[in-house]
């Protein structure tokens, strides 16, 4: 009786398991294109920052896939202002974009180190 319990038990685990990771599913090959798109068109390389920081930009697209950034989740100005002017008005290259849906994608700026003599 207790090796029945636990062989249903077992394979609850494996059904559920396996129902959660279909209903996550994957990014989408246009939405993995985007990001990459979105991170050529930030160039943060070029961007200097203090400590390392991770802020969340939420764009819609226009029917001609042109961005307009609708929220920036920082507080420091420098960082929302650069992030809108580099992103918004840009265009994207995607087959399907829908002018309804809101993208949002993380963006992280690393600080840069430097050595002190």
């Amino acid at each position: 009786m207790k090796t029945i319990k636990t062989l249903l038990f077992g394979i609850l685990i494996t059904f559920s398991s396996q129902i959660f990771a279909n209903t996550m599913g994957t990014l989408p090959k246009d939405s993995l294109t985007l990001q990459e798109q979105v991170k050529k068109l930030l160039n943060i390389d070029e961007t200097s920052v203090y400590q390392d920081i991770v802020v969340n930009v939420e764009f819609k697209l226009n029917e001609h896939n042109e961005i307009t950034v609708m929220s920036v989740d920082s507080e420091d100005f420098e960082i929302i202002r650069f992030i809108k002017t580099s992103l918004n008005k840009k265009t994207l290259s995607i087959d399907k974009a829908s002018t309804s849906k809101l993208y949002s994608i993380p963006v992280k700026f690393i600080a840069h180190k430097t050595k002190h003599s």
